[in-house]
């Protein structure tokens, strides 16, 4: 049944949503040299402690084109042409912050283009006295009935869309909504924040540090609000 709200959904009298796991994703663009981070290089230049670095050291995989390792609190990958530093706790993203600031601070004059901000999650809605899992309703989105006429059982497997927000200045976000592959969770939402960065190898650090320093609290407002929306018009609750 059609909601009051428009939301698609006639809800319950009872029931939540609830992030499941939520992520932290760094990409950094530009024309790198991917061995210059091994864990030994973050421990000598004070990023990283002694005991992480050992740590790391004993994850290292490395190829002619990339290298890549994790500590407890994250991933790392580096290749010629990008840096990648992501969690799955969300809650690290002021570690991860500071990571890539410092790595930046000491490389300033590394040609850099882009950083995207990403983050992710995964969100449970539960409804009535069982707190029984709530499937997404897709069609509050985007109608099923179309596609019934090429398709036998259609469903949708995900949804993107891209476009700019006048809260995020000079940015391009791409959001993206799916139903979620873990058991504990009923739908997966990414929204990705790209910001170009200056050709310039001066200005090109200086806007990074910009964004890292005040540009990533706008950019977590903005995602709260998007997983808001879409728990009440996919699931047919509020946020908790």
């Amino acid at each position: 049944m059609e909601s009051e709200d428009g939301s698609g959904l006639e809800a319950p009298a009872t029931g939540t949503v609830e992030r499941v796991r939520a992520s932290f994703h760094l990409l950094l663009e530009g024309h790198l040299n991917p061995w210059i981070f091994m864990p030994a290089w973050f421990a000598r230049e004070g990023i990283v402690r002694d005991e992480e670095a050992s740590k790391a050291s004993a994850t290292l995989t490395t190829s002619p084109s990339v290298l890549a390792f994790r500590t407890d609190d994250f991933s790392f990958v580096a290749t010629a042409e990008s840096v990648e530093i992501y969690s799955s706790n969300e809650g690290l993203e002021p570690i991860l912050r500071d990571l890539l600031l410092n790595m930046f601070t000491l490389l300033r004059h590394t040609p850099l283009s882009t950083l995207t901000v990403s983050r992710s999650v995964h969100l449970a809605g539960e409804s009535g006295p069982a707190f029984d899992v709530v499937t997404p309703y897709w069609p509050a989105l985007l109608p099923i009935a179309p596609f019934e006429q090429v398709l036998s059982e259609p469903s949708v497997a995900g949804i993107s869309v891209e476009g700019v927000s006048s809260d995020i200045a000079d940015c391009e976000i791409a959001l993206s909504l799916q139903p979620s592959q873990r058991s504990d969770a009923s739908l997966f939402i990414e929204c990705r924040y790209r910001f170009a960065l200056s050709s310039d190898q001066a200005s090109g650090a200086g806007a990074l540090d910009d964004i890292l320093k005040n540009r990533l609290s706008v950019t977590r407002s903005h995602s709260e609000s998007v997983c808001g929306y879409f728990s009440q018009h996919l699931l047919g609750y509020q946020l908790t």
